[in-house]
């Protein structure tokens, strides 16, 4: 048990160390097409979800690429909440150095572009978004702040004032969805936006021809679509599993699961698939736990609840240990991720479907499976008669009991049925067979 323990933990703790060093060495890539030659490249990128670092270095790194590939347009579509723990001002001086154009499209239906997102939209040289999304907040930039702090109202002062840069060297309006979404009708006609299209192709449309000052000066977009070469780009594999793991329901149940295979492996037999399973969930917990804002006693109520229930199976208790644990689970399950906003929390249902779960397979599973792998007495003798027992599996007339340190078949007198838990005392023998009745 300790030679497991010791490799798991070994396993827990070198597997983190992977996760940086296969983001770095993955790049984006994009998308296979046929190039047209000498023709104007327009590059297109998709955002989705937070804007958390992965995808904000995604980001970047896209737009450098299209400065050295000299590209006509690089375009940015997006749908996000805002950006979580990333330097907005470090894309905002990209954009403003880049000698290519860059378009931002909030879309596509039902497309949002709040936070960061919303402050990328007012960088963009430009701007359009689709008729069913909507435009902000743009405040807080940084959705682990919370808007009403001390910090929160800097960061609101500082994010207006950068709005309104943004909007007088774009020739728009000044911004008024700082503190409020607004649709897209709104947007258009109160010019926080250059245009409303259905599409990609759409906007490449509506800018063929267009002027527009970048870093290397004033030049007229040429994007005509008989000659321009467009080309998809997405993120590698790991900036896409390290961008996933940037949610707060997805940690939540990578955690519990993870947990609840290792206690199942525990009780195994050296170190199977349960356990490399589980080992691998729980590093991906762990990342999201050093990514998304998360509250300290809730993870080590969650894994001191965890430990408590493992233990009482353990000992074959179901007892103080286990409500404890269960106790502290559930107030680690409400209290995990107390993040200001909404992407940042889990639902309440799903904290409840987690410690049910919890309790399910400590309680009436891992008992079973612990019971199971305990050795049966077989040879029985006189002086356990009159000993006090107690009922493992259900009499029904015949089940297990607990009697004398020991697990023993047994058949209720007269055929009754005694629960399990119920206490007994032992009657008679039937060979290596106990006949018992309630105590």
């Amino acid at each position: 048990m300790r030679f497991r323990a010791a490799a798991l933990a070994a396993f827990l703790l070198s597997l983190p160390l992977l996760f940086p060093a296969l983001a770095r060495a993955e790049t984006g890539a994009a998308v296979p097409h046929a190039q047209k030659d000498d023709a104007p490249v327009v590059d297109i990128i998709e955002i989705s979800g937070l804007i958390d670092p992965p995808m904000a270095e995604y980001i970047a790194d896209e737009i450098r690429e299209a400065n050295k590939e000299k590209a006509e347009l690089l375009v940015i579509s997006i749908s996000s909440d805002g950006g979580l723990n990333t330097r907005t001002e470090s894309l905002l001086r990209l954009i403003e150095a880049s000698r290519v154009p860059v378009a931002v499209y909030v879309g596509p239906q039902r497309a949002v572009a709040g936070g960061s997102a919303a402050v990328l939209t007012a960088a963009a040289h430009i701007a359009a978004i689709g008729p069913s999304a909507r435009l902000g907040p743009a405040h807080p930039t940084n959705l682990a702040v919370k808007a009403d702090s001390d910090r929160g109202r800097a960061l609101r002062t500082a994010t207006l004032e950068q709005l309104n840069e943004l909007a007088a060297a774009r020739g728009r309006a000044p911004a008024i969805y700082l503190d409020e979404a607004i649709p897209a009708s709104v947007a258009l006609d109160r010019r926080q936006v250059d245009y409303t299209v259905v599409s990609v192709a759409e906007l490449l449309q509506r800018a063929n021809g267009r002027e527009v000052t970048t870093a290397a000066g004033s030049r007229t977009l040429n994007l005509d679509k008989d000659a321009v070469d467009i080309r998809f780009h997405k993120p590698g594999p790991w900036p896409r599993v390290l961008h996933t793991l940037a949610n707060a329901s997805l940690v939540y149940i990578l955690l519990v699961a993870g947990a609840l295979l290792i206690a199942f492996e525990l009780f195994q037999p050296g170190f199977g698939v349960a356990g490399v399973t589980g080992a691998l969930l729980l590093v991906g917990g762990v990342y999201g736990l050093t990514v998304l804002p998360s509250s300290l006693w809730a993870v080590i109520a969650l894994t001191g609840g965890t430990i408590l229930m493992t233990l009482d199976v353990k000992l074959d208790g179901l007892g103080v240990p286990t409500a404890v644990g269960a106790v502290a689970f559930s107030a680690g399950s409400f209290g995990l991720f107390p993040g200001p906003a909404a992407p940042l929390r889990i639902a309440w249902w799903l904290a409840l479907l987690g410690v049910v779960s919890a309790l399910v397979f400590f309680v009436p599973v891992m008992t079973l499976v612990r019971r199971a792998r305990q050795p049966v007495r077989k040879n029985a003798d006189a002086s356990l008669v009159g000993q006090a027992g107690q009922v493992r599996s259900i009499l029904n007339p015949e089940g297990y009991v607990w009697v004398a340190d020991a697990l023993w078949r047994a058949r209720a007198d007269e055929g009754e049925r005694i629960r399990v838990g119920e206490d007994v005392l032992v009657t008679g023998l039937e060979g290596t067979l106990l006949r018992v009745r309630r105590a």
